[in-house]
């Protein structure tokens, strides 16, 4: 039956597919997994694939049929069988991957398959009614690989160049967003250390790759949205100068036919738009899954998120940090040790923050301070750390407004307007109550603005031995 899913015969194609995938045995499947895994090794030579039309039916038939069966499977599946199915679906998508590789009359049918591929991957790891069947980490970092390159692919071939998509490519971020919850990455420097000896297991395991991946996908569907939009508003304005004409001429036959056209192209672009932002959507999802379930490497990717001239951009990071530190915040307070246990330290953050802090106080403009500032906020709220990025604002402001200081003297009333607001007012106010007797015996420091770390500028480090009392100062 596994050898007729190739037959020339249409219905005995389906016929099969469909017998297969809804009344066989379970009992039998690691059967079917082997005689699928035997015939499928015939279609790669010295480990490359070699796309042929049989070959490529026999693929599209074979997914559609796992399809059909696992969706009535509720058990997870045996580490054995699970194994083999993973190797199964590794040669599904590097042979697609080859096909889609070998010119624009295979891209079509490349592309259905991937379509296929991904909707089987999210129905094995995220079906609403049962746990997932299949957990392996590197199986699921190896097949987002495949996604996103699919993905990415797409992007550049069918927007680029303007041609129609041919499905609702967002399918492959669902794909992905299931593959990333509570998936388990590592930062670069933690896979020195075994076990992650292997090559292939460092690389798919690595989470900068899949966060530049997905990143690069956000800010390019971005852009293309934007694009678009501007090219409809043109769109619009070239109408109304169409239907003025229409009116002067008593509708003039030339006119209409330009009229109609240009509602054709306004259809087109709308679609396109609304796939875009479909795509952008499900892709900002995907980024979320993927850093609340790595909190500790994507720790030092947020600071990065907000160098981005576009707006847009902006905006879908600010949006993503914020649902990030929803799901993940609880995870926030292993990242952080004080540095002493007694006095104001235990309300302290450990240098990194201050880091992020101190940047994204620079990075982002007077317009959505206090927006990013209500992010910061939460994140600094599970580990106490208010105060310090108050500080850290301080800092900012005497570093962005020279003129409100004297001789490079800081003041602590020309700070006042780098407070994010007064609930953060509230919150340090009793926090910092205990430093404001301080204040007379506390000495005046000059500022270098140009050296932020407080490790190697002695004026900075004095600065933050009397910032808690200048926030009592600039309160009253």
């Amino acid at each position: 039956m596994v050898d007729l899913l190739v037959a020339d015969d249409l219905r005995m194609r389906e016929g099969v597919k469909d017998a297969l995938g809804m009344e066989l045995n379970t009992a039998l499947f690691p059967i079917l997994l082997k005689h699928l895994k035997s015939i499928v090794a015939h279609f790669f030579e010295h480990e490359q694939a070699k796309p042929q039309s049989p070959f490529s039916h026999f693929i599209e038939q074979a997914i559609s049929m796992l399809r059909l069966f696992f969706k009535r499977i509720n058990e997870p599946l045996a580490k054995p069988v699970a194994k083999r199915l993973a190797g199964l679906l590794v040669d599904f998508a590097r042979y697609t991957n080859q096909l889609g590789s070998l010119g624009s009359d295979f891209s079509p049918f490349a592309t259905r398959i991937k379509y296929k591929m991904a909707q089987l991957c999210e129905l094995l790891v995220a079906h609403k009614d049962r746990p997932p069947l299949v957990n392996s980490p590197v199986l699921k970092s190896q097949l987002i690989g495949y996604f996103l390159a699919w993905a990415t692919s797409i992007i550049i071939v069918h927007l680029h160049i303007l041609t129609p998509l041919p499905f609702s490519f967002s399918d492959f971020c669902f794909a992905l967003a299931a593959f990333y919850n509570r998936l388990k990455l590592r930062p670069r420097h933690a896979l020195r250390n075994p076990p992650f000896t292997n090559p292939d297991v460092i690389n798919v395991c690595l989470f900068s790759r899949h966060y530049d991946y997905l990143s690069f996908l956000l800010t390019e569907v971005t852009k293309l949205e934007a694009v678009a939009v501007c090219s409809r508003k043109g769109k619009m304005v070239a109408g109304g100068k169409i239907w003025g004409g229409l009116q002067q001429q008593d509708g003039g036959g030339g006119v209409l036919e330009q009229a109609a056209a240009l509602q054709r192209k306004l259809a087109s672009i709308t679609r396109k738009i609304v796939k875009l932002a479909g795509f952008r959507k499900q892709t900002i999802n995907c980024l979320v899954k993927l850093m609340a379930a790595n909190i500790n490497p994507a720790f030092r990717y947020f600071v990065n998120m907000f160098h981005y001239p576009d707006n847009r951009i902006k905006q879908a990071n600010t949006h993503i940090l914020w649902e990030v530190v929803k799901q993940g915040g609880h995870l926030l307070p292993e990242l952080v040790k004080p540095v002493r246990a007694t006095g104001l330290d235990k309300i302290m953050i450990t240098r990194p923050d201050l880091t992020l802090a101190l940047a994204i106080c620079k990075v982002c403009g007077s317009a959505n301070f206090k927006e990013v500032t209500e992010v910061i906020l939460n994140i600094f709220d599970y580990c106490k750390g208010v105060i310090k990025f108050l500080k850290a604002s301080i800092k900012r402001e005497v570093a962005t407004t020279s003129q409100r200081c004297s001789g490079g003297t800081c003041s602590p009333h020309s700070c006042s307007p780098s407070l994010p607001g007064p609930r953060a007012t509230t919150m340090c106010r009793p926090r910092s109550r205990t430093c404001w007797l301080a204040l007379p015996t506390s000495p005046w420091s000059p500022f270098n603005p140009h050296r932020a770390s407080a490790e190697e500028d002695k004026a900075a480090r004095n600065l933050e031995q009397v910032t808690e009392a200048f926030l009592n100062v600039i309160h009253y």
